[in-house]
């Protein structure tokens, strides 16, 4: 009989937040994985990974664990306490670190080791939006819970918001290498095709990227493909001012499948990550998936310093940096790549080999499985 993961998320389960599937999906041979959240965002494998909804548990229950819980100041709804109690998993996994410190307390009670990964919005977004917030987290690094982050940046920012640094493990988010083809693009005097994919949020800097890439047009022929959209309202701000910086040359194609990025990814040249840190404190906390994938698919790859894009992109030898919250940076940097076209066949060959050596997925995965043994695993 496999172990039972219990895996905890607010939202089930948001298109850009395919990389936590991908974890279901890659340790469903060594154990049962479960899932409990709090709303369905979207169908993806709810029989698969027997998805519990709290939105969705029977309504008198729900009633009754709410008066339990505003009487006894619980931080998590009852009904997932009976759920946990009811599985006695080997393991609680807690997606983003707001989760974990609301399941902290219960985890600790049910005698479940807690091991909290951490994504990006949960590292200054989350704790800075309210005092209670870094209460919540005070008492959880307070108990025995365990940490992942994605870099050695996102481990220090752990370790500076009050984690003990000796229960921090970094654990890049893997990539299906297999899945994904290395189809470098020629770019032989042709117009420059340019990829942007993801979600329109501040710290993803897109508007930063066109205004630069604007700039690059006036001398080079440009084609630019911004992929992605909005995930919810609190989103339409920042898609106000990426319209905004639109121009001529530039098409948006909202949302795509993998399988479409695949596609989208193999007929450009460069893949733009401008990342910076937002007006309320969100980072990428670690690095975008989605620029991993693009080195791994023989894209010439262009990021900020910022977060652990650095961990994923090494200057000037499998792609290039440019300072964060800088158009003007991130404009050399893409005249930078342009000189080097010469080169771009070993940078790319090289970024290939090293996303297959330090992000392939059932690698990450097989590590993964091996720390969950390390906490709590038989």
């Amino acid at each position: 009989m496999k172990p039972v993961i219990l895996h905890h998320t607010a939202e089930w389960l948001p298109a850009s937040m395919t990389w936590l599937l991908r974890q279901l999906e890659d340790t469903d041979p060594l154990v049962e994985n479960h899932v409990m959240a709090d709303v369905r965002h979207a169908a993806r494998s709810p029989e698969r990974h027997r998805l519990a909804l709290l939105a969705e548990q029977n309504p008198m229950r729900l009633r009754v664990g709410g008066w339990v819980r505003r009487f006894s100041g619980a931080h998590l709804h009852p009904v997932w306490w009976a759920h946990a109690r009811g599985l006695r998993p080997s393991v609680w996994m807690s997606h983003f670190g707001h989760t974990g410190a609301l399941a902290a307390p219960t985890a600790a009670a049910l005698g479940i080791p807690q091991v909290v990964r951490f994504y990006g919005m949960d590292l200054a977004r989350i704790p800075n939006s309210a005092p209670r917030w870094r209460k919540e987290y005070d008492r959880m690094f307070a108990g025995s819970a365990t940490y992942l982050a994605e870099g050695p940046y996102m481990a220090g920012t752990i370790a500076r918001l009050g984690a003990d640094p000796s229960r921090i493990r970094v654990l890049p988010l893997g990539i299906d290498t297999d899945r994904i083809r290395f189809t470098p693009s020629d770019w032989t005097g042709g117009p420059l095709r340019v990829l942007i994919a993801s979600a329109y949020r501040e710290k993803k800097g897109i508007p930063d990227a066109l205004h630069a890439l604007r700039r690059l047009g006036e001398d080079i022929d440009l084609r630019v493909t911004l992929v992605g959209g909005p995930t919810g309202p609190g989103d339409q701000a920042e898609a106000e001012r990426i319209r905004a910086a639109l121009f001529p040359g530039v098409v948006e194609t909202g949302w795509q499948t993998p399988e479409q990025l695949d596609a989208l990814m193999a007929a450009h040249h460069l893949y733009l990550a401008p990342s910076r840190t937002a007006a309320d404190g969100d980072t990428e906390g670690g690095a975008p998936v989605s620029l991993i994938e693009a080195a791994a698919a023989g894209c010439l790859c262009i990021g900020t310093r910022h977060a652990d894009i650095p961990f994923v992109i090494r200057d000037g030898e499998t792609g290039f940096l440019a300072d964060e919250a800088d158009p003007e940076s991130l404009l050399q940097a893409m005249r930078r790549a342009v000189e080097a076209a010469p080169r771009w066949t070993r940078m790319r060959e090289t970024a290939r080999a090293d996303m297959e050596t330090r992000f392939h997925h059932r690698t990450q995965a097989l590590a993964l499985v091996d720390y969950w043994h390390q906490v709590g695993l038989p």
